[in-house]
């Protein structure tokens, strides 16, 4: 669970922008993942299906390539606030760019 927890935040804060992270919902642990596959001295892993609520900042350089984000409402510290799921096919069938986080 440790492990899995660590690449899903490892992953998390590989993207381009800046945003700070309010809150992560561990909404699915299916473990182990794979059907019980093992991964050699890594073993086997864990599926974990999140959502993240972060905080933009628009006036932050990193998020400058965030279309419309200057144009997004704003909480009362200047912040645009989204929320996006990773690791949730069903989300992602139903909602295909749902991928990226919507502004």
């Amino acid at each position: 669970m440790i492990r899995a927890m660590t690449m899903l935040l490892m992953l998390t804060a590989a993207a381009p922008a800046q945003a700070r992270l309010l809150r992560l919902e561990v909404l699915e642990v299916v473990s182990p993942a794979f059907d019980g596959r093992g991964f050699g001295a890594a073993g086997t892993y864990d599926r974990i299906a999140a959502r993240a609520t972060v905080a933009l900042d628009p006036a932050d350089p990193h998020n400058e390539g965030i279309a419309d984000l200057a144009q997004a409402p704003r909480n009362a510290d200047g912040k645009v606030l989204t929320t996006f799921r990773r690791g949730d096919p069903a989300a992602h069938r139903s909602h295909p760019r749902q991928r990226r986080a919507a502004v």
